[in-house]
């Protein structure tokens, strides 16, 4: 009975030993590599303790959130009343107005309201004839001129056509001569080259082109006229002559190109001729050019003829002179 009692304190003593051992391995933290350190048995006397490092704190600084910048307004590009809404606009002054190495080409209609002043002869009766600007409503009955350009890198061609009907009753100062009416129509058609000698600068459209240049020109001038002159006399019938006649001649002379705006470009020209005598014209216009293939324009235009030959049965030697209004399109 005793022996199996102190085996039962035996056993229980051990179990009490082995109990105490399990506590203490699970309440010793182990090493860095994840396994848990298992403590060694307990010996006689306090154990010491394990130090435990210290959490490491990570140093570095919060990161701070940057705002995004403000976006600058972009202000919308000016619109011109002329250009339609979303065209692509050209930066003004860069040149980008028609190239002279492209083909260019214009129609143009005009008139030529034209006085006269000057000598007309029909056979043998000759006339002195004195029509100024205030004259113009009555003696100019017709007018009509067409005009062709074309012109490609520095070489142009010209055709031109004008046609002028004129006639008045003329009073003379003596009353005693005999009083005249005249019936002058007359046809001058101008076949001309040009040759650009000099260009600078750049016009932006629709007038396009060069800011200013200088060209050269040259051509052939044929002119057809038809006099009719009747005399009234104051006892003898009345007298008529009437007569035709067609002056070929050359001329030379120079054009000139300024265009101060896109829109606007003033345009001049002028001749000299040696015909029967010394003949000369001028013209200088301004014109309005709103639109890419459309446009209008007026000046001033004096021609002066000096056309006489003796075997012919008409003669002129006369300035024609007035306004000249057009209407140009370009292509």
């Amino acid at each position: 009975m005793l022996s199996r009692i102190r085996n039962l304190i035996v056993a229980a003593t051990f179990f009490i030993a082995l109990s105490a051992s399990a506590i203490s391995a699970s309440a010793t933290p182990g090493p860095s590599t994840g396994h848990v350190a298992v403590a060694p048995p307990l010996a006689d006397g306090p154990s010491e303790a394990i130090p435990v490092p210290a959490p490491v704190l990570s140093e570095e600084a919060p990161a701070v959130a940057i705002p995004p910048a403000p976006a600058v307004p972009i202000a919308a590009p000016a619109v011109h009343p002329w250009i339609p809404v979303g065209a692509a606009a050209e930066p003004a002054g860069n040149g980008s107005g028609s190239d002279d190495d492209d083909w260019q080409a214009s129609f143009q209609i005009y008139g030529f309201l034209s006085a006269v002043n000057g000598e007309l002869r029909a056979r043998d009766v000759v006339v002195d004839v004195d029509r100024s600007f205030g004259d113009i409503s009555d003696v100019l009955k017709f007018a009509v001129g067409l005009r062709f350009d074309v012109q490609k890198d520095k070489w142009g061609f010209a055709f031109d056509n004008n046609y002028m009907h004129l006639g008045d009753d003329v009073e003379t100062e003596q009353r005693i001569v005999p009083d005249y009416r005249f019936d002058l129509a007359i046809n001058v058609t101008e076949i001309e080259g040009t040759y650009r000698l000099y260009r600078t600068g750049s016009q932006d459209d629709p007038v396009g082109g060069p800011r200013f240049a200088i060209d050269a020109l040259g051509g052939v001038r044929i002119v057809h006229q038809s006099t009719d002159i009747e005399l009234r006399r104051l006892i003898a019938p009345d007298s008529v002559r009437d007569a035709s006649a067609t002056y070929v001649h050359g001329y030379l002379g120079n054009r000139f190109v300024v265009a101060p705006s896109k829109y606007v470009a003033l345009i001049g020209r002028y001749n000299l001729s040696l015909a029967s005598d010394l003949s000369w014209f001028v013209n200088g216009t301004v014109e309005i050019r709103p639109w890419e293939h459309v446009a209008f324009g007026a000046g001033l235009q004096v021609l002066d003829l000096s056309l006489e030959n003796d075997s012919s049965e008409t003669a002129v030697d006369a300035r024609f002179f007035g306004p000249v209004f057009y209407l140009k399109f370009h292509f």
